[in-house]
């Protein structure tokens, strides 16, 4: 009897499952500092680089409650300013439930 179909057999479906098993766990949710500030100081930190509002928009992102990360993505505004003379940018997340702006990139273009 030829085992070599069954070892073949045997060792593609090693093979499949490792693949698997990469691809599935290739994504992870990191954790990175935030800086999360009053609107006040927010403005005062965007007033004193210069920067202007460009855009506004929602994004969808994971956060964090009591329990840890949510499962479910949360919808929650985002705003991103810009000196263009300086190139030196801000971006923010505005938390309604606890009233706070997180800043989560700031930093200078890269030219």
């Amino acid at each position: 009897m030829n085992k070599f179909p069954v070892i073949l057999m045997l060792v593609a479906i090693i093979v499949l499952v490792l693949v698997t098993v990469t691809v599935s766990f290739g994504m992870t949710w990191n954790d990175k500092p935030v800086l999360c500030m009053k609107r006040s100081m927010a403005m005062e930190t965007t007033n004193s680089r210069k920067e202007i509002l460009i855009f506004e928009g929602l994004q969808t992102t994971k956060v964090r409650s009591e329990d840890g990360l949510q499962d479910k993505m949360e919808i929650i505004p985002m705003s991103f300013y810009f000196n263009p003379a300086t190139n030196t940018y801000t971006m923010f997340e505005y938390h309604l439930n606890y009233n706070i702006y997180c800043v989560i990139s700031q930093g200078v273009q890269k030219k």
